[in-house]
């Protein structure tokens, strides 16, 4: 199979794939130039052609980045299997005094720093609650071990994106949450880690089915589903068309908020397929999901990283618009504008 930034997507998940193969695909999304570009990409790649249920979640900022990796080291010290923890990872703006570092802390830039672009590299621990320890495959660099530190001041100026990503049917439950931060019990927290949860496939008219995954959360207080259309195609393989994943947002008595509001955390649809009304259809599946859920609001994400090329804004704005979403300007965050309407 060929791939390459501007072959088709594969017919199906791929189960295996070289970093050549997901930097490809990836390339079919940003349509940027550059290195690997904003996490986001990578991931979607990851879910739609790699791994059949390896799922993904777009994190606000720094403290939510932190969290989740609290929460996987504490998941690796309880015991937890290596493939059950999942990832974090962080995308970032960089500059040459990096590539200088000798003690692999990531420096503030000065005002004659060259820029070097934007970096992507996988989160593996919080040494301090303003820290966090990465991983680059840089060879040779700072230490030498390829470890290094990026501080809260750093990312909040510098940061492009964080997501976290793991397997659908593992991690943190809207009921399990509590007791997976408060339990000494290995025993009991391997058990809450791994508890099922359900799964149920519907069937639409014509040739989309509709997959949904409950339960799955990296918010830690909100349950999460997540949605996967299907495009059956006669005499060929199922291909993946669009995702969606959706919170349902609760407090922390595990109570729903009021107005009780449902936020789609992120709605993708794989280039070749866009302009096709999958993400119309997608919107609306969820909308009415929530309402079922007892949602009075639905709010929407849109990304930096998709607001990256001028183009991509314009068709998110318009998109919101045609939902009759009002739109928001967001500062100082991961999100370039989020999305409100009121559920009748």
């Amino acid at each position: 199979m060929r791939l390459s930034p501007w072959s088709g997507p594969p017919l199906k998940p791929l189960m295996k794939g070289s970093a050549r193969d997901l930097w490809a695909l990836s390339k079919q999304i940003d349509g940027l130039g550059g290195e690997w570009g904003f996490d986001v990409f990578i991931r979607r790649a990851w879910n739609f052609h790699f791994s059949p249920v390896w799922l993904y979640e777009p994190l606000r900022n720094f403290n939510d980045a932190w969290l989740s990796v609290w929460m996987r080291q504490k998941a690796a010290q309880m015991g937890v299997d290596d493939k059950a923890v999942g990832g974090t990872s962080v995308s970032f703006k960089y500059w040459a005094s990096m590539l200088n570092s000798e003690d692999g802390v990531v420096p503030m830039p000065s005002a004659d720093d060259r820029y070097m672009g934007i970096h992507s590299v996988q989160l593996i621990g919080a040494p301090t609650r303003d820290d966090l320890a990465f991983f680059t495959a840089w060879s040779g660099w700072a230490k030498g071990d390829g470890t290094g530190i990026l501080s809260r001041v750093y990312l909040d100026a510098h940061a492009t994106g964080y997501v976290a990503d793991r397997s659908w049917n593992v991690g943190p439950l809207g009921d399990t949450t509590d007791r997976l931060f408060r339990t000494h019990s290995s025993s009991e927290f391997i058990d809450l880690w791994n508890r099922s949860r359900p799964y149920q496939r519907t069937r639409m008219k014509g040739p989309l089915e509709m997959e949904i995954y409950e339960g799955w959360s990296y918010g830690y207080a909100c349950p999460a589903h997540l949605y996967i259309i299907l495009l059956k195609q006669p005499g060929r393989s199922t291909v993946r068309v669009a995702s969606c994943l959706i919170h349902h947002r609760y407090d922390q008595h595990n109570r729903a908020t009021r107005p009780f509001t449902s936020e789609i955390v992120d709605l993708f649809v794989w280039p070749p397929y866009r302009r096709q009304h999958y993400g119309r259809l997608l919107e609306k599946i969820v909308s009415q999901q929530a309402r079922d859920c007892g949602a009075d609001v639905m709010k929407i994400a849109i990304w930096q990283a998709d607001c990256a090329k001028p183009e991509s804004q314009e068709r998110a704005i318009e998109f919101l618009q045609n939902r009759k979403y009002e739109i928001e300007v967001v500062d100082g965050r991961q999100r370039a504008f989020e999305g409100t309407r009121f559920l009748d």
